[in-house]
């Protein structure tokens, strides 16, 4: 969750939790706190396919999730993978991304390795796509969709200090947003800072 759920203050019910989860401790000071544990999923299966763009990746999230639950679901944008190849870092990782200029990283979870199997494959069918696809790639080895991961994980370090680049700085990449508007939320931020010549941050 990021950034301030106003939404929460709507309505019949005052959801306090709502409101202060995405705040990063500035509504607030918890005193007390009660949460629930939920056991490590024992067996992941990842798919990763990739898209033209980072819009384009967006555009696929609301299908993705309106058929399934993903444990995880984060996006990379080609201009970070280009910055990790300049500077060298994670490039085990980034050769383990499929055709591309964007991607999704899609984690199933389930007791078995079947069941994790199972969900990225039915995905992948009401997706219209195949294993064999140049765009796609799948891995059901822990070790390997953590590497995949680091790309995601990566971020921050490799776009604080881009190559060639002056030094950045935080922007926006603790905005809420809909998935429904994602895609065409990321078109209008892009086209915004190429009206009033910001650099374009690495998405």
């Amino acid at each position: 969750m990021s950034g301030y759920n106003l939404d929460s203050l709507l309505g019949a019910e005052f959801d306090l939790a709502g409101l202060v989860v995405g705040s990063e401790g500035t509504l607030a000071t918890v005193l007390h706190a009660e949460i629930d544990l939920v056991p490590v999923v024992p067996a992941a299966a990842m798919l990763a396919p990739g898209y033209d763009d980072i819009a384009a990746a967006a555009d696929a999230v609301p299908e993705i999730i309106a058929h399934c639950r993903p444990m995880q679901l984060e996006a990379i944008g080609g201009e970070l993978v280009h910055f990790m190849r300049e500077e060298g870092q994670f490039l085990e990782s980034v050769a383990m991304l499929p055709q591309g200029n964007s991607w999704l990283m899609v984690q199933f979870g389930g007791d078995t390795s079947e069941e994790a199997d199972t969900q990225l494959h039915e995905l992948l069918a009401a997706l219209g796509k195949s294993t064999s696809d140049d765009d796609v790639a799948v891995s059901d080895d822990p070790e390997q969709e953590q590497r995949m991961l680091k790309t995601r994980e990566a971020g921050l370090g490799v776009n604080a200090h881009p190559p060639d680049m002056p030094e950045s700085w935080e922007g926006w990449e603790d905005s809420a947003v809909s998935p429904n508007a994602l895609g065409d939320y990321l078109r209008d931020l892009l086209a915004l800072f190429q009206r009033y010549g910001y650099e374009r941050p690495a998405l």
